[in-house]
């Protein structure tokens, strides 16, 4: 594991992307297993991992079912581990959580691995609104008239992103210049 590694104990996250309650918790556990998000899970202090799915998700057992990893020798010493880091992606917003062990069960007539639903979430979505990245095969073109300068000049511009809070755009001239905030 290097210096730049997704080994990050939530202990020492900001507590605003913290999420306690259990049905919130449920909620984003099943949208991983849903989209069949790909998640790692670390261990022996994010020396080894394994790459899983979320399988299940049975609140009613406080249950969280993974699949095992391709790596034969990395499922036997996760299930040796007294410390698990759980960290996958719902869209692009960074989901993290903490385990203390795992134990070996079968799904549908399948090796698998089962641990507790955990107590705290780590939903890292640092932006206020969620960003929608456009199509790049069909670009959205918006097209720009500068304050100062000719006011019948038009320069054009691709969208990137939208969101609530903004736009992304690339400009195909280098000649306009736009301040943040303006509208």
């Amino acid at each position: 594991m290097g210096a730049d590694s997704e080994f990050d104990p939530v202990l020492e996250a900001d507590e605003r992307f913290t999420l306690r309650s259990r049905p919130e918790i449920v909620a984003v556990l099943r949208s991983l297993a849903k989209q069949r998000s790909m998640v790692t899970v670390y261990f022996d202090q994010g020396r080894e991992f394994i790459l899983t799915t979320i399988l299940a998700v049975n609140p009613d057992f406080h249950e969280l079912v993974l699949d095992l990893g391709a790596d034969t020798r990395a499922n036997k010493l996760l299930l040796q581990a007294t410390h698990l880091e759980v960290v996958g992606y719902e869209g692009r917003i960074k989901v993290q959580f903490s385990a203390n062990h795992a134990e070996a069960t079968v799904l549908e007539g399948h090796s698998a691995f089962r641990m507790r639903i955990p107590g705290a979430v780590l939903r890292l979505q640092r932006r206020d609104f969620y960003r929608v990245q456009l199509p790049m095969g069909k670009p959205i073109k918006a097209y720009l008239q500068p304050f100062a300068g000719r006011p019948d000049e038009l320069h054009e511009a691709h969208l990137v992103d939208i969101s609530c809070g903004g736009l992304a755009m690339i400009l195909t001239t280098v000649d306009f210049l736009m301040e943040i905030g303006q509208v």
